[in-house]
């Protein structure tokens, strides 16, 4: 059974991706050189920036392949990532890792939640459609399902 907050959540996020426009390329790209030319600057100042701070602080932790797997099956804690990555997505051009909306789906499929499944997959490729191998996966899923054309 999965917590009415994790769906909760997930809905917030499936809101989310079906309301924010999607990004060009163009916009896509002009961010991500933003970001880098900001990150270069501080370290010429002498400023590294802090490793915590991005979106996936948890990789930097000691235990961080225990972590993983500690959270592989926990909706709450993938839907917190993938949301942290859309938004890094829109204010840096940093395209998301895969594999936390991949588990996404997979818990949702495991729990029989089709339903929800389709929807997020829909709202997601809207945005991600093969733009990494396992974002191609994510597409042809959608595509199988009907979720995405």
């Amino acid at each position: 059974m999965i917590d009415s907050k994790c769906l909760h959540a997930l809905g917030a996020l499936v809101s989310k991706l079906q309301v924010q426009p999607v990004l060009s390329e163009d916009t896509v790209e002009s961010r991500r050189l933003q970001h880098r030319q900001s990150i270069k600057a501080k370290i010429q100042h002498g400023l590294i920036p802090d490793a915590n701070l991005g979106t996936l602080p948890h990789l930097n932790r000691p235990d961080a392949q225990q972590y993983l797997k500690q959270i592989k099956n926990d909706l709450c804690a993938q839907v917190q990532i993938t949301d942290r990555m859309l938004d890094d997505w829109n204010r840096v051009g940093e395209y998301p890792a895969p594999g936390y909306p991949s588990r996404i789906c997979v818990i949702l499929r495991k729990a029989k939640l089709y339903d929800l499944e389709f929807e997020f997959l829909s709202a997601y490729c809207r945005h991600f459609n093969s733009k990494a191998s396992a974002g191609d996966k994510l597409t042809e899923r959608a595509r199988k399902i009907g979720a995405y054309p």
